[in-house]
């Protein structure tokens, strides 16, 4: 199993580095943030290409239109063969219904839920719901093949025992760690520290912590690595571009 790193930060683009997005063996994407579409093998990508957004936050999945209008254009030109499936939430309808109205005729939009089981070129995909904001339901992924990953999504630390269990023995978890314990930031209701997912990391006996969703502007990541080392030593702070092979 391969894994591409092509954004690892929110809310906004900056340097060499997009919002969230992860491409897996090449053909499956665990969100599509602002910028993600540029470290992209377009069009080529789009020949089989699977997505899965963990939520509707507009930093996990803006450049999933750009998809959309790209193909649209390439099949005007009677230029591709392409075959996009997007796996998104029903809520909040009103976005739901947005992706699948602008999709209509390019790309195929499927919902899910916390029953949804997949199979994507080999690989089983199920997931789990999670406490992120109230008005925004969150899903946790996880992709087995030869090796198991973790994808939290947004996640808060309400969600530390469903998050556990679901990431029992992984391979690789890749964690939101938007904050910093040392802040004062402990136990809120939307994202976890840096030393939350590690602690997480080491009770699922995880073995190795991939740490994302960093602040755009965050000026010092070392702090980050440093609060989650405490718990677990096998721990990496994610910058795009990064490709780590399991």
């Amino acid at each position: 199993m391969e894994l591409k790193v092509l954004g690892s930060v929110s809310p906004v683009i900056v340097d060499n580095n997009n919002c969230p997005g992860y491409l897996v063996n090449n053909n499956l994407l665990l969100d599509i943030g602002s910028g993600v579409n540029r470290y992209l093998d377009l069009p080529n990508v789009l020949k089989d290409l699977n997505i899965i957004i963990t939520h509707l936050h507009r930093d996990h999945y803006l450049d999933l239109y750009g998809i959309i209008y790209l193909v649209k254009e390439l099949k005007k030109d009677k230029n591709i063969d392409s075959c996009v499936n997007v796996y998104i939430p029903r809520k909040p309808r009103s976005i739901f219904k947005d992706i699948k109205s602008e999709a209509l005729n390019a790309i195929n939009i499927h919902s899910y839920n916390e029953k949804t089981k997949l199979n994507i070129n080999g690989m089983d995909v199920d997931f789990i719901k999670v406490k992120h904001t109230k008005s925004m339901p969150s899903y946790a992924v996880r992709i087995k093949g030869d090796k198991t990953l973790i994808y939290t999504g947004d996640v808060s630390n309400y969600s530390k025992d469903d998050l556990i269990s679901f990431s029992r023995n992984a391979d690789l978890i890749i964690s939101d760690s938007k904050f910093l314990r040392k802040n004062g930031i402990e136990n809120n209701s939307y994202h976890l520290t840096s030393y939350e997912a590690s602690i997480i990391a080491k009770e699922a006996n995880t073995k190795k912590l991939l740490l994302t969703h960093l602040p755009s502007l965050c000026e010092n990541k070392s702090d980050y690595l440093e609060e989650a080392k405490t718990n677990f030593k096998n721990t990496q702070v994610l910058e795009a571009k990064m490709v780590i092979k399991l």
